[in-house]
Formats: C-alpha cells, sequence, structure tokens
C-alpha cells in the first residue's frame, strides 16, 4: 500500500512544477501575447501576485525583471516598494526572512508616500485578499447589568523588545512570547472578576506603546526580535485573537490610542503626530474583525491621541501621558478646560508603574503597569524594577470607580 502512494506524491510534485514552468512562460511571453498578470493569474487560479512573485524570482536569477502590468493603478516604482508589506500580507504568512531588506523596503515606501494614512490605504487592499486566522464569531452575548461595568486599561506592551536576565540582574525576561503568555494571564484575572463583581461589558481603554520600534536610541538594534514592520504584524495579530478570546466571556467597546514608541519616526524632534504606526496596526485589526463578531465593538480613528468616554454617567479620559509631565491630576484640569467636560477620572501609561493620584472633588488619575517589566533602560536610567501589571478598574453607576486591581504579571 505504501508505494502507490508515494508514486501519487511524485506526480502531484511533477504537476506542481510544470504549472510553474508554464505561468514563467506565459509571463516571458506576455508581452507578445497582450495578457497581463492578472489575465495568467486568473489563467491558472492563482493570485496576481503570486505570479508576479514567481515571475520576479525566475527573473531575478538571469537579468532584470519587467514587472510592468497594464492593469497596476500605481506606477511600478511605488509598487516595487510596497511588494515587501503585500508579500508579509499574504495568503500563507510566511515568516519574515530578510529582515533588514524589509526595513529597508518600509522606510522607502514611508518616504514615497509621506502620510500614514496612505500607506494604510495599501495595507487595506492588502488584506482585503486574506483569508487565514479569521476567527469565527462566538454566540452573542445580552448584557443585562447595565449597572456595573469593567474597564480594561491596557498599554506599555512594547511588542518586539528582548530583555534578556543578565540585564536586569535576573528580575525579568521578556519577549514576544512573553508577552503573549502575560496577556493571556491577564485574559483570565479579567474574566475570573468579571465573574465575581457580574460584569457582562467591558470597556478596552488601549493606550499606546504597542510596539518597541526599532531605532527609538542608538543601541536597540541588538535588543529586539525583528524590525518595525514585523512588530506591527505580529501585535495585530495578537490584539485580534486576544479580542476575540476575550468576548467569549464579555461585550467589548475598544479604543486605542497610540505612544511614543508607536510614532514613525525614532527622533522625538522630528517626529510628526498623525505619522503613528498604532494607527495602522488598530486600522489592520479594524479591517479583520469586520462585522463578523458580534460582541465586539472597535472603535477606530486615524491619529487618535486621546479617549473619552462617558461611562455609566462619568466622563473618562485616556491618554499615553508622554505628553503630561508633572503630576497627572493637574494636568487633568487642563484637559478640562481643553475639552469642556467634567472629567472625573485620567487613565494614563507611559511610566510603567501602577499610580492612583486624588485630586479635589473625587477626580482621579490612575497609572497603569506595563506588560514588559524592568528592563536595563529602565534600571540604569530611571532606577525602575517595575513588575509587569496591568490594571482592571470596575465602575458602578452612581458610584464611579468602586474597584482598582493592579493585576500581576510578573510570575507568568
Amino acid at each position: 500500500m505504501g508505494q502507490p502512494f508515494f508514486f501519487l506524491i511524485i506526480v502531484r510534485r511533477v504537476d506542481v512544477l510544470d504549472v510553474k514552468d508554464r505561468i514563467i512562460q506565459e509571463c516571458l511571453s506576455k508581452n507578445k501575447t497582450g495578457m497581463s498578470f492578472r489575465d495568467i493569474a486568473d489563467k491558472y487560479g492563482k493570485q496576481r501576485e503570486f505570479v508576479r512573485s514567481l515571475y520576479r524570482r525566475y527573473k531575478d536569477k538571469n537579468d532584470s525583471v519587467d514587472i510592468s502590468d497594464s492593469d497596476t493603478d500605481i506606477s511600478v516604482s511605488l509598487d516595487n516598494k510596497l511588494t515587501s508589506i503585500e508579500n508579509l500580507l499574504g495568503s500563507d504568512r510566511i515568516a519574515i526572512q530578510s529582515l533588514r531588506e524589509e526595513k529597508r523596503q518600509i522606510e522607502q515606501a514611508k518616504s514615497a508616500l509621506g502620510r500614514t494614512s496612505v500607506l494604510a490605504e495599501y495595507i487595506q487592499e492588502a488584506l482585503s485578499n486574506l483569508d487565514v486566522y479569521k476567527r469565527s464569531p462566538f454566540k452573542e452575548i445580552v448584557v443585562k447589568n447595565h449597572t456595573r461595568v469593567g474597564i480594561v486599561q491596557v498599554s506599555d506592551f512594547h511588542d518586539g523588545v528582548i530583555v534578556k536576565p543578565i540585564n536586569t540582574n535576573g528580575h525579568n525576561e521578556y519577549n514576544p512570547q512573553v508577552m503573549e503568555k502575560r496577556m493571556y494571564k491577564y485574559l483570565e484575572e479579567v474574566v475570573m472578576y468579571g465573574q465575581m463583581y457580574g460584569i457582562e461589558k467591558l470597556y478596552i481603554y488601549g493606550l499606546g506603546d504597542f510596539i518597541e520600534h526599532d531605532s527609538m536610541r542608538s543601541n536597540q538594534l541588538a535588543s529586539i526580535a525583528y524590525p518595525v514592520v514585523e512588530q506591527m504584524l505580529h501585535f495585530e495579530e495578537f490584539l485580534y485573537n486576544w479580542l476575540v478570546d476575550l468576548s467569549r466571556y464579555f461585550v467589548l467597546e475598544f479604543d486605542g490610542v497610540g505612544g511614543n514608541h508607536d510614532r514613525n519616526n525614532g527622533d522625538k524632534n522630528k517626529d510628526i503626530a498623525e505619522n503613528n504606526f498604532s494607527s495602522l496596526i488598530l486600522h489592520m485589526c479594524k479591517l479583520r474583525l469586520a462585522d463578523n463578531h458580534p460582541n465586539i465593538t472597535f472603535n477606530y480613528t486615524f491619529n487618535n491621541q486621546s479617549i473619552i468616554k462617558n461611562i455609566l454617567g462619568y466622563w473618562i479620559l485616556g491618554k499615553h501621558g508622554h505628553d503630561d509631565q508633572g503630576s497627572k491630576v493637574e494636568r487633568l484640569k487642563d484637559n478640562i478646560v481643553m475639552d469642556g467636560k467634567d472629567i472625573t477620572y485620567f487613565l494614563y501609561g507611559h511610566l510603567h508603574n501602577f499610580k492612583v493620584e486624588t485630586g479635589s472633588r473625587g477626580k482621579k488619575a490612575i497609572g497603569n503597569g506595563c506588560v514588559i517589566g524592568s528592563d536595563d533602560y529602565g534600571r540604569n536610567l530611571v532606577h525602575s524594577n517595575a513588575n509587569a501589571s496591568q490594571n482592571l478598574l470596575i465602575v458602578e453607576k452612581n458610584k464611579g470607580i468602586i474597584a482598582y486591581h493592579e493585576i500581576d504579571l510578573q510570575s507568568a
């Protein structure tokens, strides 16, 4: 029985190679036949980018490649720069091999496009053909408790950074896998507290520093797992899966802002506020969620730098916090004047430490911990050896925030 099965495998492999050879021949003669890459792709039941990539790899071994195509709507030069991004978002989600080349191409694309919002349009187009990693929606939850809700205060993931134990005197170790492990421990704790308080709805304040970047500091390339493009892709994939898993237990309403590590330019003196990678991350996540998950409301506004929501009668502000120097409860007064709302609570991240600061008439500023925990930068410059933690706040109608839970994640 084993020999015939082996023979079928050989036949199938030959057939696959034959199809690729025929596609290459079609591409070589497309100028004579008048066929475009899209025509060839349709003929063989493939995607256009598959045909283009196959042809490019063939030509790279021989001479320069002509990738002109009559059905391409943008210039050949710009299309070349976006090929890297489209390949990263391809149907198989292949792991990136040439890390530095991908960084070079995204920097070129960023320079040519000028604005992050334009780049987002091309990522949206690439995602429109993505049919993997789409999770099935869970059964819709009906909210019956309208007097008590939870606030998930999350920030400072710094996804992509590597912290070695030797850099923290053995206190902490961090990498993308540890990040996911810690956040799923946090999910379990949120579910436990949710059941304890009888909560059916969570408001999620995503307060920035989702990724680490790769050029915030001159020595940073030695402490990152992969460059900024893959950091964005990995965190978006994590965020999507994490939200869908959490929506098994609660109705969710998500809002997010960027941080200082999410900004496009590593040099803060040359930073343009709207060019923030968090805009792309959140935009991609919103596209993938679409309308397929009835328990998730994903609020996304391009270049959003603050969150202001009325939750059970209380105005609650959320920001990353890097632009609010000094006492956060004093900065709350400035935001009340600017926004014209009687804000009671100011939620922030950035400082990597849980803190509750009380002002007049019950107003409070609530600092969140971090997922990353301590690192060599914090230990050496700000003398911080913070534990990894994230906040869960419980809000009750006519009472405000009745419980502050700093959930420890260091032991995850």
